[in-house]
């Protein structure tokens, strides 16, 4: 086992997308921070969600510190990385 990751879980792969956008951008504002996201979406097959870990708890403060959002532990490394869907054709 590789450790216990955790992850904010999102209303959908769609919201999840968004705030993963907009946590890289933070990320980018604080310090050099490169590629094109920060995460990445990622599931356990029922929900989605990105992860909740150095640097963006180092930036936004640990899970305590937000009781409003569902932040969940994976500790059987029950979550994989999620492909994006792609768009349909018109």
């Amino acid at each position: 086992m590789s450790g216990i990751r955790t992850f904010l879980v999102c209303d959908s792969e769609l919201h999840a997308e968004c705030v993963d956008a907009l946590v890289f951008l933070s990320l980018q504002e604080h310090g050099p921070t490169g590629g094109g996201g920060w995460s990445g979406v990622w599931t356990d097959g029922q929900r989605f969600g990105i992860l909740w870990e150095a640097p963006v708890s180092n930036l936004f403060g640990l899970p305590e510190d937000f009781p409003e959002l569902v932040l969940v532990e994976d500790v059987n490394e029950e979550w994989t990385f999620a492909v994006a869907t792609p768009d349909p054709a018109p």
